[in-house]
């Protein structure tokens, strides 16, 4: 019961207590706000905008122009490697189709993959042995 009575009379008290919380109001300057701050404010808001989507654009040709390369140097791999394995063109060239789009991949495979069996070969036609990719490394 007594915290009742508490709140109640807390309650009248506060509504008759007019108090302002001056250290709200410290930072707050009343500035007439005019056609001409506002059109400004707007158009710095926009110039914000228009320069972090210059940035992100700009930034996705950067990655693009990467991306270009990196697929133009996995197709040359690609081409090269399956020549030296005895691929025909027809596999060659669909095997570099998907070079060309998955060039990261193809690049990563190929470094893992491929790499030491293209040095196995060029040892065994350096070595003057008889491996032909065509037979399978069968002696004619």
């Amino acid at each position: 019961m007594d915290v009742f009575a508490v709140k109640y009379i807390y309650d009248k008290l506060k509504s008759n207590e007019n108090f302002e919380n001056k250290a709200e109001k410290i930072n707050e300057v009343e500035i007439p706000a005019d056609v001409a701050s506002a059109t400004i404010a707007t158009t710095e808001v926009i110039s914000a905008g228009s320069n972090v989507f210059l940035g992100v654009t700009i930034l996705y040709v950067f990655l693009l122009i990467i991306w270009l390369l990196l697929a133009i140097w996995a197709v040359s791999l690609s081409w090269s490697s399956n020549t030296v394995v005895g691929y025909n063109p027809v596999a060659k060239g669909f095997f570099a189709f998907f070079a060309f789009f998955f060039a990261t991949s193809y690049l990563f495979s190929h470094l893992i993959h491929k790499l030491d069996l293209l040095y196995f070969i060029d040892k065994l036609k350096n070595r003057g042995s008889s491996f032909s990719p065509t037979t399978g490394g069968k002696r004619k």
